[in-house]
């Protein structure tokens, strides 16, 4: 590799760059599902919503796979479940994911609960979504509850400040139309086209054991103590959609963080690091992560590949 050709996406100029060593860090490619499903074949009959970066279109896999490198765990992604789709996207695929409503439960396209809602990452909740058919479900709660939600989307925020906008916020709730609301429960379960008298009795039963005083609830396992039953009208259901966040595989690298080939023979002059590589390697992460433990990670190999890059340049002794 010996430089880089780009284009100038306002003016449609070629600038050409000639360089001794290339370093990419062009991210994953969540915020491209045919990519996505094209990786993970078992997806392609459900609805999955980009979730990353906008820029994370797994263009700089295809670069990388054309001149020789390849990739490794491709199928290890991370998706989020409590999110809804953005009503705001003119292509209807992105994502925006919910924070902050502790107390909901989650239902089915049948109308009933199915998993401990307290497991909510992408190692339980999505899982236990994405096994239901069809495969979403609806966030429930009450209007008591909608006050603490929470849209991670800097559109939702105060601008210039990583604080939500709480009239943005409550717009959504009134404009979504992945957001529904009912006077009564079964109002609500008519609006989600849910069966009626099965979502009754599952919000009923739930609320019994809250109050009863229940420790756990007897169907998951979930903690009730110091619970909020969903007991105030009017009603709301969110349409929880499974999102692909974050991607655990990608390019395959050396401990230089250089790109190699089917053979794991280094390509002269490239360099992989962040999520492009999967963090780092390819695969550093495993099939799993947690809050923070892909930030780490990626600004490693960065240090990495960039110090290693500036040696194949001449500058410096490489990574200390």
């Amino acid at each position: 590799i010996i430089g880089v050709i780009a284009e100038d996406t306002t003016s449609g100029d070629t600038v050409e760059v000639l360089a001794k060593a290339v370093v990419m860090g062009s991210g994953g490619f969540n915020s491209n599902i045919d990519m996505v499903k094209e990786v993970r074949p078992d997806l392609r009959r459900h609805r999955i919503l980009e979730g990353s970066g906008r820029g994370d279109t797994g263009d700089g896999h295809r670069m990388v796979e054309a001149v020789g490198g390849t990739t490794t765990h491709m199928d290890d992604i991370w998706f989020y479940v409590f999110a809804i789709p953005d009503h705001k996207d003119e292509h209807g695929r992105r994502g925006l994911v919910i924070r902050g409503v502790p107390d909901n439960i989650w239902v089915n396209a049948q109308g009933v609960r199915f998993h401990n809602e307290d497991l909510s990452g992408g190692g339980t909740g999505s899982v236990a979504v994405l096994a239901q058919e069809p495969a979403y479900c609806w966030s429930v709660m009450d209007s008591t509850m909608t006050n603490d939600v929470t849209v991670s989307d800097p559109q939702y925020y105060i601008p210039g400040a990583s604080v939500k906008d709480p009239e943005k916020v409550k717009a959504l709730i009134e404009e979504s139309p992945h957001i529904k609301s009912g006077a009564t429960l079964e109002a609500l379960a008519s609006e989600i086209g849910v069966p009626e008298d099965r979502f009754v009795e599952t919000v009923n039963h739930y609320n019994s054991g809250i109050d009863q005083g229940l420790k756990e609830d007897p169907d998951f396992g979930r903690p009730l103590s110091n619970r909020k039953m969903i007991q105030s009208p009017p009603y709301f259901a969110l349409n929880f959609t499974p999102t692909a966040r974050k991607n655990f595989g990608g390019v395959k690298t050396d401990l230089k963080c250089r790109a190699v080939d089917k053979h794991y023979k280094p390509i002269p002059g490239l360099f992989v690091a962040g999520e492009l590589a999967g963090m780092a390697g390819g695969h550093i992460n495993g099939k799993h992560g947690l809050e923070g433990t892909m930030l780490g990670p990626a600004l490693f190999s960065g240090r990495v590949a960039g110090a290693w890059a500036a040696k194949d340049a001449g500058f410096g002794e490489g990574f200390k």
